[in-house]
C-alpha cells in the first residue's frame, strides 16, 4: 500500500532556500562556526595534487546565511622552488542548486599565496561579504610542480561516471592572472579538488 506523504514532512533543501538573503532556519546544522575554518565538501579522506598549469580549479560552498568571509587558506605539501595559487570566490549562475560555475559572476579576488615553502598558507583581513546560494571556492597556479593537499574521497561528490574516480568540483583552461569575471566559460567535472578553507567572521 502505498503511504501518502504527510503534509507536516519538511520540504527538500532547495524549496527552503530562500534567495533574498534569509537564513536556512529549519537547517541550522549547516551553518559553520564563526572563527574557525570551515571548506565546501565533506572529506573522507585527504590526498595531494599537482593542479595543472594555467587551469581554473573551483569547490562548491554553499552559504545559508548573510556572512563575511575574514580569511581563506590553502596547504602547499611539496614545493617546486616557486609558484604561486591565487584564491576567489564566484557565485553560482543558479544559486539554488549545485550547477556549472561558468557564468557565475565574481564575489571576490583574494589574490595570490606562495608555494616555494611548504605548510599552510593564508590570507587574512578579508571583508568579503556573502549572500545565501551556492558559490565556488577557486584557486589557479602558475606552476604545476608544487602539490596542494586536495579532496581524496567525499560525502559530496557531484558526479560520477560509475566506472571512474567521483568528481569533486569544476576546471576550466584559464592563464594565470587576475580572476575574471564572469566565471570562464567551457567547465568541466574535475577529479582533482584542491581544499580551500575559509573563515566566517561573523552572520548578519
Amino acid at each position: 500500500m502505498e503511504i501518502e506523504r504527510s503534509r507536516s514532512t519538511p520540504p527538500p533543501l532547495q524549496a527552503a532556500y530562500d534567495l533574498n538573503g534569509k537564513s536556512l532556519t529549519n537547517f541550522p546544522f549547516l551553518k559553520p562556526r564563526t572563527g574557525l575554518p570551515v571548506i565546501g565538501v565533506t572529506v573522507l579522506t585527504r590526498t595531494t595534487s599537482a593542479m595543472t598549469l594555467n587551469t581554473l580549479y573551483a569547490t562548491p560552498f554553499l552559504v545559508v546565511q548573510n556572512c563575511q568571509i575574514t580569511a581563506a587558506r590553502v596547504i602547499v605539501n611539496s614545493t617546486g622552488g616557486t609558484g604561486n595559487g591565487r584564491l576567489g570566490i564566484y557565485k553560482s549562475l543558479n544559486l539554488d542548486r549545485v550547477d556549472t560555475p561558468s557564468g557565475g559572476a565574481l564575489v571576490a579576488d583574494w589574490g595570490a599565496v606562495s608555494a616555494a615553502t611548504t605548510g599552510v598558507k593564508s590570507i587574512t583581513s578579508l571583508t568579503t561579504n556573502l549572500t545565501p546560494g551556492w558559490h565556488y571556492l577557486v584557486i589557479v597556479t602558475d606552476n604545476s610542480t608544487p602539490t596542494w593537499y586536495s579532496v581524496g574521497s567525499s560525502l559530496s561528490g557531484l558526479f560520477d561516471d560509475f566506472g571512474g574516480a567521483a568528481s569533486m568540483g569544476w576546471s576550466v583552461a584559464f592563464t594565470y592572472a587576475a580572476l575574471e569575471d564572469p566565471f570562464p566559460a567551457g567547465a568541466l567535472p574535475s577529479i582533482t579538488a584542491p581544499i580551500i578553507g575559509v573563515t566566517i567572521g561573523s552572520y548578519s
